[in-house]
């Protein structure tokens, strides 16, 4: 058994939220491998994830109802331990973000922890049972063999064991103290505490930087993917995966802006094409060539390369500091700022 805390918010989406990033990093190698005619030998459940595409990184999910029949043999089981131990049904759902991903729901009537059994299309049948606060941090058991600590968020735990019966799993989360105020999850607001769990765990890992070489190995370990890449395939395959990560954190940026109710739904379907986000996960060069976009100056324009030397490493900075300088016909507005996953601000573009 695996305990620990400190990292991303895990309701839920054990392996949806923390997985994921391994899993699409996994796809796009397959997608750069077959780009490339590379020959792998891959293991059946890499095979297997490669047969559903690449798919990005869903910054946020949504739950359509299903009333289609088990994907796995072992979701039915799990359901019904799960019954015996006093668990309500919700509903059974579809994640459309997330290409063979259904879930059971449900909650325990008594305790208020909240239950979801996942029968992914791919994987082995695996469930999060959890205790949620009024703070949203969380108390999680999970039965996935994919847990990384560092994907549980301060103030959250979370104690992995592929061996646990749901029965246990009840009794070891009934035991752990309560250390705040509960939410008690019902039928009522499962749905809400589902994604909005998402969108915390996901903002988290989205917030780390992206993958790295350190993940892509682990992630060819945990999947049985590819062993015999070089070195300038794996760096290509990790820098394909970085711009799915990054696209992913500006839409949790957008996601977060539009929290703040600055615009309304009928001006955002007006702004949306015209909108970007600048952020400080930004690199030097893609602030400046976002920020001359609308202009004919070379970024070795002199202005601008100055103050590329002084502001290389804060990207919101510097395109603040070249939109200053531009013609007011090449500036963008600024919309709003959030803080969450990382600072960032929302500008909407010249036209």
């Amino acid at each position: 058994m695996e305990k620990r805390s400190g990292g991303g918010m895990q309701l839920f989406l054990q392996v949806v939220g923390a997985v994921v990033v391994f899993v699409v990093l996994l796809l796009v190698l397959g997608y750069f491998a077959f780009r490339f005619w590379i020959r792998w030998k891959l293991g059946p459940q890499a095979a297997a994830l490669m047969k559903l595409g690449v798919q990005p990184i869903a910054a946020r999910v949504s739950l359509v109802r299903s009333e289609d029949e088990h994907q796995q043999d072992g979701t039915a089981s799990l359901i019904a331990d799960f019954k015996a131990a006093g668990y309500v049904a919700v509903d059974t759902f579809d994640v459309p973000e997330m290409e063979g991903m259904r879930l059971w729901a449900g909650f325990h009537p008594a305790e208020g922890f909240a239950v979801a059994v996942y029968d992914h299309a791919v994987l082995p049948p695996w469930f999060d049972l959890v205790r949620v606060y009024e703070s949203l941090d969380t108390d999680t058991v999970t039965s996935t063999d994919k847990h990384d600590p560092r994907h549980t968020p301060p103030a959250c735990t979370t104690t992995a064991d592929p061996e646990l019966e749901p029965a246990q799993a009840h009794a070891l989360l009934n035991s752990m103290p309560v250390r705040a105020p509960v939410v008690r999850v019902d039928h009522r607001n499962w749905v809400k505490c589902f994604t909005d769990a998402y969108a915390r765990v996901m903002d988290h890992i989205l917030a780390s930087g992206g993958p790295d070489m350190e993940a892509l190995d682990r992630n060819v370990e945990m999947f049985g993917g590819p062993r015999d890449l070089d070195e300038e395939q794996k760096q290509q395959a990790l820098e394909m995966s970085r711009a799915s990560h990054i696209a992913a954190l500006e839409s949790a940026l957008i996601d977060r802006f539009l929290e703040t109710g600055t615009v309304t739904a009928h001006e955002w379907r007006n702004l949306e094409p015209r909108v970007v986000v600048v952020h400080e996960r930004m690199d030097a060069e893609g602030a400046v060539e976002l920020a001359l976009d609308f202009s004919n100056w070379p970024d070795a324009h002199p202005p601008v390369a100055d103050l590329v030397s002084r502001l290389a490493d804060t990207p919101i900075e510097l395109f603040e500091a070249i939109g200053e300088i531009l013609p007011m016909a090449a500036r963008y507005r600024l919309l709003g700022e959030v803080d969450r996953p990382v600072r960032g601000r929302v500008y909407l573009a010249p036209g």
